[in-house]
């Protein structure tokens, strides 16, 4: 990263903008990405901890994948004890058969300068979808600033009452809303037998309970969460 773009990074905080950068892994290189800070610990310009990036491939060109990913997320680590759960959580979860992101570890270096081991976890994005589901044409959304239906309680039908706490992550179209309340109509108005028959609640249970058994609720916690609405293809 060239260092006026990592002085405009910071300078731009609490805004976290894209600037151009190369990547590599091992033998594998890219000379045109795009990178950012990532997360609320690092938005901070005067934060004291090391600050999490988001790398993403296909800024600059639609095509670029690495290994199948448009984007990798390097996290510091710092919330939830994540440095050590995060990991063993997600690998519980897989061996649960739970579908779940995959996450590591990565020693960073930036411009040469050795910036410590973070998580290296898997983006719940239209790479994950495409990868990990049979559809891959369901709705994602996020929440992760709080807002009006962020908690799933219904409070009507207009798209416009859950439009603050909702963010589509997908490229989708605006009718796929319309699900997303649906979904929070049905969990809300309907029988746990009837949801149990739409969604598969045993293993959000199982999900809900490994996360808190490990110390974090993760993406079920707090004001954080991701929302993925989609179909199974019929066998």
């Amino acid at each position: 990263i060239a260092a006026a773009d990592l002085q405009l990074m910071l300078q731009a905080l609490p805004e976290r903008i894209y600037v151009p950068a190369s990547f590599r892994w091992r033998d594998t290189e890219f000379s045109n990405v795009a990178v950012r800070y990532k997360g609320n610990s690092s938005s901070n310009r005067q934060s004291p901890f090391k600050r999490s990036y988001l790398i993403k491939f296909d800024e600059y060109d639609k095509e670029a994948r690495f290994f199948g990913l448009r984007r990798v997320s390097l996290d510091n680590g710092i919330q939830f004890g994540s440095l050590f759960s995060e990991p063993i959580v997600t690998e519980i979860l897989r061996a649960e058969g739970v579908v779940t992101q995959r996450a590591n570890y990565a020693k960073l270096f930036v411009n040469g300068d050795y910036q410590g081991v973070y998580v290296n976890v898997e983006r719940i994005d239209e790479s994950f979808m495409a990868n990990h589901l049979p559809d891959p044409n369901g709705s994602l959304f996020k929440c992760d600033e709080g807002g009006p239906g962020c908690n799933l309680q219904f409070i009507g039908d207009s798209r416009t009452n859950y439009k603050k706490a909702f963010e589509r992550k997908a490229r989708t179209s605006k009718e796929d809303a319309d699900q997303l309340i649906e979904f929070i109509r049905m969990i809300n108005q309907s029988s746990p037998e009837d949801v149990a028959e739409r969604i598969e609640a045993e293993l959000a249970r199982t999900r809900a309970s490994l996360m808190r058994r490990a110390g974090t609720l993760m993406s079920l916690a707090g004001r954080y969460c991701e929302i993925l609405i989609g179909s199974r293809k019929s066998s």
